[in-house]
């Protein structure tokens, strides 16, 4: 049996789709990479626009996708995806440049070819619709299609995905996720936890130069000499030493990133990193981490990053140079 788990975060933008669906709504999907490891997290990135040339009422305030996944020349076939009971019945009309972007994640457990579809639908019973919907958009509009492929896990990946009955990833950090950084810290699987943690760092600094300057500050572990134990069976209250969760988390991320630097949660491990590196004084590391997510991070993150790579090099704890080509 497939099974999936499905999480959406949206983020309204404009985009440019073009079809010539005879539905109202475009739908298109990417999915990169497209191999992955069984219950490896697969990421879609969906785009939908009315292409109507009209305004459309529909009976949804946000968009009810599924995901449709065919096993590569099989029959069978599973949705998966937002129900329209769980939104409700919301009138809503939505205008002739309507455009929407979400992010939605699955995994797959079984190894094999899956063509990959992102379905926009809304079905309705015509005789149970109230009077004042009976003009609501109903029907459905399919993405074209994205060929991924779930591979047999190899090497520590393999003893990884053994170790732990096929799903090294259970639980998250709170799982099966201690172990797997203690016992794989290089399995690809162990990158997902370790995107995923929290920082032991305090949220010091309103702004990147104020940040780099108390990050680098030598007296910072007099100043913050432990962290909170966030370990699964940690007794309340107990704490950590910083130094030693800060060089520990600085480690795990060098080994992994220089095992996967195609990681798809790169952006994630390099910040963290960044922070790190800091701390503990190396900087030329810590500016090569930030200086990657300036180069490669979503426009939010980029200002960010680009202020931190500022600072450092005002502060001059680095030589300027340009950005990263990797």
């Amino acid at each position: 049996m497939i099974r999936i788990a499905v999480f959406a975060l949206v983020l309204l933008i404009v985009i440019g789709i073009p079809s010539d669906a005879e539905e109202p709504f475009a739908v298109e999907t990417s999915i990169a990479p497209t191999v992955f490891l069984p219950g490896e997290p697969i990421t879609l990135e969906v785009a939908a626009r009315n292409v109507s040339g009209k305004p459309v009422v529909v009976g949804f305030s946000r968009p009810p996708f599924a995901i449709r996944i065919h096993e590569h020349g099989g029959e069978r076939r599973d949705d998966c995806g937002l129900c329209q009971s769980r939104w409700g019945l919301v009138r809503n009309e939505l205008p002739v440049d309507w455009e929407h972007r979400e992010t939605l994640q699955m995994y797959l457990e079984e190894t094999g070819t899956y063509d990959i579809r992102v379905v926009l639908r809304k079905h309705w019973n015509v005789e149970h619709r109230p009077p004042e919907f009976m003009d609501i958009w109903w029907g459905e509009c399919v993405s074209p299609k994205v060929e991924i492929r779930v591979e047999r896990p190899t090497g520590v990946d393999r003893d990884a995905y053994e170790a732990f009955d096929g799903h090294p990833l259970k639980g998250g950090r709170s799982g099966y996720g201690a172990r797997l950084l203690q016992e794989f810290p290089t399995s690809k699987y162990a990158g997902y936890i370790l995107a995923k943690e929290l920082s032991p760092l305090p949220g010091v600094g309103d702004d990147p130069k104020d940040r780099v300057m108390q990050l680098t500050d030598a007296g910072f572990f007099l100043r913050f000499p432990t962290t909170h134990d966030r370990s699964k069976d940690a007794p309340e209250g107990s704490r950590l030493d910083m130094e030693t969760v800060v060089r520990n988390g600085a480690r795990l991320r060098r080994e992994f990133l220089d095992a996967h630097p195609d990681f798809p949660l790169r952006t994630d491990l390099e910040r963290q990193l960044g922070d790190f590196e800091l701390v503990l004084g190396n900087y030329e590391r810590a500016y090569q981490a930030w200086a990657w997510v300036a180069d490669h991070a979503t426009a939010n993150l980029t200002s960010w990053a680009e202020g931190t790579v500022q600072a450092m090099e005002s502060q001059e704890l680095v030589e300027p140079r340009g950005g990263t080509d990797e």
